[in-house]
């Protein structure tokens, strides 16, 4: 077999393979590899949030920082449960981003991460809605908080997606206790 043929068929079968990827693959989009692995709330200033709202499909609870506790303001003053307000805070800020992808209404639908105020969307395609703002009420972060993972092996996690992006994230934190 001469040289030349042999280069021929060696880049035919290179560009039968490419082509073979993409088409069993149409669907993979590249995930962003400058986020994988940072905190989704990087650069929150959580000594400035003074408020938490979190507010599901059926029910909302709102939380302010009063002269020495945190109070449930939807319940006459309340002092609300200081190590569950710190655990929600702790899992916000140490939550890392393990898998990025695009945020279309089927995804949207099926990982429940509509707002819990969407108009047409079931209860079962709501998200529970934090949002953490500050003394004055300006909102600082506000995080939807999906489907938790289904995850058989390795960790669960669950779909979250900010205010601002149209980007759905697995998070490595669990938040069952909302």
């Amino acid at each position: 077999m001469k040289s030349k043929t042999f280069i021929l068929l060696l880049a035919l079968c290179l560009i039968l393979a490419v082509a073979t990827y993409f088409v069993v693959n149409p669907d993979r989009t590249p995930e962003d590899p400058e986020r994988t692995g940072e905190a989704l709330l990087a650069g929150l200033p959580m000594g400035d949030v003074a408020q938490i709202a979190v507010t599901g499909p059926e029910a909302s609870v709102t939380l302010k920082k009063g002269e020495t506790v945190w109070t449930v303001e939807n319940r006459y003053g309340f002092p609300a449960d200081f190590s569950k307000l710190t655990d929600l805070a702790d899992k916000l800020q140490e939550m890392k981003i393990g898998r990025s992808f695009a945020a279309d209404e089927d995804t949207l639908n099926r990982l429940a991460l509509r707002p819990p105020a969407a108009e047409n969307a079931p209860a079962d395609q709501q998200a529970t809605q934090i949002v953490l703002a500050d003394a004055t009420g300006k909102p600082l972060a506000e995080v939807l908080v999906g489907r938790a993972r289904k995850a058989t092996a390795g960790s669960g996690g669950h779909y979250v997606k900010t205010a601002n992006e149209e980007t759905i994230h697995l998070g490595d934190q669990d938040f069952q206790t909302l």
